[in-house]
């Protein structure tokens, strides 16, 4: 794992009131070739990154009951990408910026 505090971007999950995923951040700003995203929720969840394969789950550790976590992105544009929980779909965005 990077040491640098900034090499990874944390987006959390919640469940709005009608139980759809949301993250805390939309559009995810993410830096070129230096950062990597964590999601972290209370709930199962998945992600699906178009254009984007480099993504891993695991349960507990690092502050989340559940968390996937990503490697860096070395394309600069928007990756639409799809959260996957509670039986619902949302579909925010990452931003990779130079």
């Amino acid at each position: 794992m990077v040491n640098d505090q900034n090499a990874e971007k944390l987006v959390t999950l919640t469940l709005d009131a009608a139980g759809l995923p949301v993250p805390d951040i939309d559009p995810v700003p993410i830096r070129r070739g230096k950062q990597r995203v964590r999601w972290c929720a209370e709930f199962e969840f998945t992600i699906e990154i178009e254009g984007y394969t480099d993504l891993r789950y695991a349960q507990g550790g690092r502050g989340c009951a559940h968390r996937a976590d990503t490697g860096v992105f070395e394309k600069e544009g928007q990756y639409k990408y799809t959260i996957r929980a509670n039986g619902q779909e949302n579909d925010p965005v990452l931003d990779v910026r130079p």
